[in-house]
């Protein structure tokens, strides 16, 4: 279950990243983005 609190949280920092960076400034963060949504 650990494992499972520590994807989301981290899923949530790549989110605030999102936001913070555009996807088109920061193709890495975009990436790892699709990747936890399943892109």
């Amino acid at each position: 279950m650990e494992t499972t609190t520590d994807r989301h949280d981290v899923a949530i920092e790549l989110r605030s990243i999102s936001f913070t960076y555009p996807g088109h400034e920061h193709p890495v963060f975009d990436n790892l983005n699709f990747s936890f949504h399943g892109g």
